[in-house]
């Protein structure tokens, strides 16, 4: 069985079809699912992948973290254990908080030279 990992800083036009397409030049791809607001249907930004062995999801995280995709820097990483479960998700909350971070600067810049 393959790893499962996270996808984060996706740009929000991403689709799981998308994600599956990127993983696929590393190998076989299990699953693939960009994470979507239940109510407006928009991305997150970010998405999980579960590459069909422990070998191919090692070379998709050397192959696309930090790699720009559509302007911005992938995060890709192995999902945690149950037992890290906590910490893996405060680190989830931080990419988060960065990019909306980054989504209001872009938006307050914009309106500046308005």
């Amino acid at each position: 069985m393959g790893k499962k990992l996270y996808c984060g800083n996706l740009v929000f036009g991403a689709s799981s079809s998308d994600l599956e397409q990127l993983f696929g030049q590393y190998g076989a791809v299990a699953s693939a699912q960009v994470i979507s607001d239940r109510e407006t249907g928009r991305s997150k930004g970010f998405g999980f992948v579960e590459m069909s062995t422990d070998e191919e999801a090692n070379a998709a995280i050397e192959g696309l973290n930090d790699k720009d995709y559509e302007g911005r820097p992938l995060v890709v990483n192995e999902m945690p254990t149950r037992r890290s479960w906590w910490w893996w998700w405060a680190a989830v909350a931080v990419d988060i908080v960065a990019v909306a971070i980054a989504e209001v600067a872009v938006v307050a810049d914009a309106t500046k030279s308005h």
